[in-house]
This record gives structure tokens, C-alpha cells and sequence, in this order.
């Protein structure tokens, strides 16, 4: 992809890849004799394998930062009712991401569909009117593009 940002998709696995840093976690030994993997020296009880598996998730989301708070539950500016395909009442972000999400993935991969997910992400993401009508007017080229 020359210069542009790339697909949501792959923005998302990056997103992921940032909230579980493969340095913070270790691989787990499998030439472990006893059957219990353990990713600290000595034999795993019980009480410490769940006091490392809630120490450890606490250390890896508190070093992620904090996440954006996402509200889906957003109205579009206005009402959109596609023509073809699945029979739907686009309403909320919500809807819209619905719809978006029921596509096939060569068909949210095109330009239009994947620049229509950016904008969803970032009005759930801002809450801001222009966000929100931006999404709503690339979701509608996006269905007049399809046909």
C-alpha cells in the first residue's frame, strides 16, 4: 500500500499485537516433565498458578495505556436503508458496523468499505457530530458505489 494507512484489519492486529506485547509474555516450556507448564522456576500449585495469571494480565493491560472508550450506540445523522443485499435499517454505529462486519472479507477490503470502518471507528472513538455525519455520507458512497 503506497503512502496510505493500512486496512482496519491489519490496524486492529496491531492494536492487539500493542495490548499483548509478545516480549511480556513468555513461551511455555513444553519438555515440562510434570504436565503443568510453568513459566517460573519451581513446581506449580494451584494458588500460584492463579496468583501469576492475574499478576501477569494486570502487568500487561497496565502497560498498554489506556484504550479509547468505543459507544457504538451512537445514531447516524440520518436513516439508510440499502437497497440490495441483506434487507437492513442502518440507524446507529452500531447498525453500521453490523453491516459492514456481515460482508464478505474481499468486499470490506475494498477502498470505500474500508475507509467507511475507519470513519465508524473514529466517531464511536470521538463522539464528535462531524465524525458521525463523515461516517454517515462515506457509508452512503460506499452503497451507491456497490449498486
Amino acid at each position: 500500500m503506497a503512502g496510505g494507512k493500512p486496512p482496519v484489519y491489519k490496524r486492529f492486529t496491531e492494536f492487539v499485537r500493542r495490548l499483548f506485547p509478545p516480549s511480556a509474555t513468555k513461551k511455555l516450556r513444553p519438555d515440562k516433565p510434570s504436565g503443568a507448564a510453568s513459566l517460573r522456576g519451581g513446581a506449580q500449585t494451584p494458588r500460584k498458578k492463579v496468583r501469576w495469571c492475574f499478576g501477569s494480565s494486570a502487568r500487561v493491560v497496565h502497560n498498554a495505556g489506556m484504550l479509547p472508550a468505543y459507544d457504538f450506540k451512537l445514531a447516524l445523522t440520518r436513516v439508510i436503508e440499502p437497497t440490495r443485499g441483506p434487507r437492513a435499517e442502518l440507524a446507529t454505529l452500531q447498525d453500521a458496523a453490523r453491516f459492514i462486519g456481515q460482508m464478505k472479507p474481499w468486499r470490506q477490503a475494498r477502498p470505500y468499505w474500508d475507509f467507511a470502518a475507519d470513519l465508524l471507528l473514529e466517531a464511536a472513538a470521538t463522539s464528535d457530530e462531524g465524525d458521525i455525519e463523515a461516517a454517515t455520507a462515506q457509508i452512503e458512497r460506499a452503497l451507491r458505489v456497490e449498486g
